[in-house]
């Protein structure tokens, strides 16, 4: 959340106010806290820093990818299915060369060989591991699609939804009963990451008085009080000098006024 905001601040332009801010550090402190009661951060070589500083740099660059997409989308107007495409062919053409190594070179002593090989010959079979990659790649199927689309719609933040439910199924499956009250910790994460998305909103200490939602609708009553004029009817609004909506049922007709008196209007429908 931290990287995407610094991101979106600096590449997108994008503002954030006091209740992102509040919802960020709240979010910030319990991941903390539910890292350290899981022990996530240290590892068994005791190597902290060394470990989190790779996680960071990863994180960075998650969300410098994102919203990179956003912004190829967002100011150069790029179709998402070509930005999404590229990354794809260049993932695709990597792991097709990493394969063929492997198969090539079977008796290779590299660090990649010898993990492709063992993970066929677990205890699992083959089978069940040829089951897991096509469960893998059937909800990448599924996954590309809906977080491209997300990034269209919407803003690089709401991918933080699809990494939160992940991370809370990850240490579920991997610490069992044993940590189920980190669940605690994990609804206010989630409570406040709604709020930093402003799908909740809290109508309480102006914390309202900054989202998309309030600023638009504050835009739309500056637009119809600044653009009415008293010659025209209660429906009808004049946004430019001479021009005016018209508000009659289901339909908008646009009005061009001639400045001088005597000639007749123009109705464009």
């Amino acid at each position: 959340m931290l990287f995407m905001i610094i991101v979106s601040f600096c590449l997108l332009k994008y503002k954030f106010y006091k209740h992102h801010v509040i919802s960020m550090i709240i979010f910030l402190l319990f991941g903390i806290i539910s890292e350290l009661a899981l022990g996530t951060y240290f590892n068994k070589n005791g190597y902290f820093f060394v470990c989190q500083s790779i996680r960071l740099v990863g994180t960075a660059l998650d969300a410098t990818f994102y919203c990179f997409e956003k912004y190829l989308m967002e100011k150069y107007y790029y179709p998402y299915w070509n930005v999404a495409f590229v990354p794809g062919l260049l993932m695709f053409i990597f792991a097709s060369i990493l394969l063929i190594y492997a198969l090539v070179e079977p008796k290779s002593d590299g660090t990649f060989v010898t993990t492709f090989y063992a993970y066929f010959h677990t205890e699992l079979g083959l089978g069940l591991a040829m089951i897991k990659i096509v469960i893998v790649f059937i909800i990448h199927f599924v996954m590309c699609p809906l977080t491209i689309l997300n990034i269209f719609y919407f803003s690089p933040n709401f991918i933080l939804i699809i990494f939160q439910f992940s991370r809370i199924a990850k240490n579920i499956i991997t610490f069992g009963v044993d940590k189920l009250y980190c669940i605690v910790f994990y609804v206010i994460q989630f409570f406040a990451l709604m709020i930093h998305l402003e799908i909740i909103e809290l109508n309480f200490c102006k914390l309202n008085e900054f989202t998309i939602r309030n600023i638009e609708l504050r835009g739309a009553d500056d637009a119809l009080f600044l653009g009415r004029d008293s010659t025209t009817g209660i429906n009808s609004i004049e946004f430019e000098t001479g021009y005016i909506i018209d508000n009659i049922g289901n339909y908008n007709v646009l009005t061009e006024m001639r400045e001088q008196e005597g000639e007749e209007d123009i109705n464009y429908k």
